[in-house]
């Protein structure tokens, strides 16, 4: 990933970003974690990540961001989601991501 958004404050979230950023790559930190934990900087080091934690004003802005992004039609969402199943089918939709053959499910009421 060129660009790795952290917004879920979940140590495994962030690892994961981590681990798929490609050198030279931007990592933004929006989650709020409940406690610290471990963090393997030597890989950022390597990779060259510039990494930033966000709040508040620079928050909003990258909201705005997006929006415009999004409404112009530069960025197709509909590309990214892979599966979709209804919400009674919860359990395929989980299974399909531990199964690694999806990578966004929507779940449609």
């Amino acid at each position: 990933a060129d660009v790795f958004l952290e917004m879920a404050g979940t140590p495994d979230a962030f690892n994961l970003g981590m681990a798929t950023i490609r050198a030279g790559g931007r990592a933004s930190i929006l989650g709020v974690f409940p406690k610290p934990f471990e963090v393997d900087v030597t890989q950022m080091v390597f990779k060259g990540v510039r990494l930033s934690g966000i709040n508040g004003r620079k928050m909003f802005d990258t909201w705005y961001t997006a929006r415009s992004m999004l409404s112009s039609g530069k960025i197709d969402l509909k590309k990214l989601v892979t599966h979709k199943f209804k919400l009674k089918d919860i359990d395929k939709g989980f299974q399909t991501l531990l199964n690694r053959e999806g990578m966004k499910v929507v779940l449609e009421p």
